[in-house]
């Protein structure tokens, strides 16, 4: 267990001595990954970020993936955990993470693998992930991700700043004219898909609900995934995974720099 800055982590075990041992990582009472003890399930994608959740089938449906002439990809990430994203990385892909607190990236290398076992090149940016894309941007220019996951809001305790229009626009920066972002909204207190419904859409870009429901036994898990690419679309709404929305038209909610409102978006 550690204290920081950040509040309580927390590896606990389950299962041991068994096939099926896990590691998992709480931050106070949320779940941030967890991960198989067995080297023959170690690299498997648990939790919320199933090969057929909305992340999965992102790597899944990217054009270079699924085309017969593979290509490396690059991948960006709001937020660590233990590092399960990592496990889709491919050799020559390079997946770049951001995560605030250095005590989950402690954590992350020292009682779990995905990171250690990543096929690609992974680093590890530490500091606030958006003012980080900021500064990135600033004196490099855009990352030209293939995609970018925004994966921080599980908690109760919402960085709003990651939410809003000017945020989406840093994001649109860093992605290619036909890359893919993908928010992970899984929670248990607020609904936060009519803000990005909103916001998406006065960037002319799709935003796509896939909620994926394993069963009683496993995790439950909701992304938006965002694109304009035709190819990626197409492909997308041929998997028949995407969700309706639970309503047809998005609140009137516009969260910006200078407004936003958690009151707008509690369950």
């Amino acid at each position: 267990m550690m204290r920081g800055f950040y509040g309580v982590l927390k590896v606990g075990e389950g299962h041991v001595g068994t096939d099926r041992e896990y590691r998992i990582l709480y931050h106070g009472r949320i779940n941030h990954g967890r991960q198989y003890r067995d080297p023959n399930h170690r690299r498997l994608a648990t939790t919320y970020y199933h090969v057929k959740s909305g992340v999965g089938t992102v790597f899944e449906l990217l054009p270079e993936r699924s085309s017969p002439f593979q290509t490396p990809i690059k991948t960006g990430v709001v937020g660590l955990g233990v590092g399960t994203i990592a496990t889709y990385a491919k050799p020559g892909d390079q997946f770049r993470f951001y995560e605030i607190n250095p005590q989950v990236e402690d954590l992350a290398r020292s009682h779990f693998t995905y990171l250690s076992d990543c096929e690609g090149d992974e680093s590890v940016v530490l500091g606030d992930g958006r003012i980080s894309l900021e500064r990135e941007l600033e004196t490099g220019g855009s990352q030209e991700f293939d995609v970018l996951i925004v994966d921080a809001f599980s908690g109760d305790s919402i960085p709003i700043h990651l939410l809003t229009r000017e945020a989406f626009e840093l994001y649109f920066k860093h992605l290619k004219p036909d890359g893919v972002l993908a928010i992970h909204i899984t929670n248990r207190h607020i609904d936060l898909s009519d803000p990005i419904r909103n916001i998406v859409a006065q960037f002319r870009q799709q935003a796509f609900r896939i909620a994926y429901r394993p069963g009683s036994k496993g995790y439950s898990s909701l992304w938006v995934v965002i694109s304009k690419d035709p190819g990626f679309v197409k492909s997308l709404m041929k998997v028949e995974r995407v969700s309706y929305w639970p309503r047809k038209e998005p609140k009137p909610i516009h969260w910006t720099d200078d407004y936003s409102n958690l009151f707008e978006v509690i369950n």
